[in-house]
């Protein structure tokens, strides 16, 4: 005979085969006893390990009080339902400034650095009328001359052209 197919030496190894086939398997498994028991040598001893494991697991047991239990699983479960679908009343919804206050804070840093900076690159020449001192002034005319008189107590431009 030749080797049975793996279906066949499985229902072989759980018993399940019943006469002309069996006595085939087991003469064959006679023959090749050698090679038999190193192929199959590992799953034999999983499936007796796993038979008296499961005969010396004892069967489950009830706790004791299980309604008791039961009850309190199920108080827990509606209390957190009705905790989400109920809107917390303290819950203070933000006001307009606190949704966009961070999209207007780069905004107002900004604005004070450019004001910083224009301060820094002012011209010379407004801070001059301040002190009394008149240097240069702008005339939007060609052509035009324009010549500056100071004294004590006013500054004449005095134009040309």
């Amino acid at each position: 005979m030749n080797k049975p197919d793996e279906t066949t030496l499985n229902r072989w190894l759980n018993g399940e085969l019943e006469d002309a086939e069996l006595h085939a398997v087991e003469a064959w498994a006679e023959q090749y006893a050698g090679d038999l028991d190193a192929e199959f040598k590992c799953n034999i001893g999983w499936s007796a390990l796993c038979d008296d494991y499961l005969k010396s697991v004892e069967p489950s047991v009830e706790p004791p009080y299980p309604e008791f239990f039961n009850s309190k699983i199920l108080q827990m479960i509606e209390h957190d339902e009705q905790q989400l679908d109920s809107e917390p009343a303290n819950v203070v919804k933000p006001s307009i400034w606190q949704k966009f206050r961070w999209s207007v804070m780069p905004a107002a840093a900004a604005a004070l650095v450019a004001f910083f900076i224009g301060m820094k690159m002012a011209p010379e020449s407004s801070s001059a009328v301040a002190t009394g001192h008149v240097g240069n002034v702008y005339v939007p005319l060609s052509g035009v001359a324009a010549a500056v008189m100071e004294s004590d107590e006013s500054t004449e431009i005095i134009l040309k052209g």
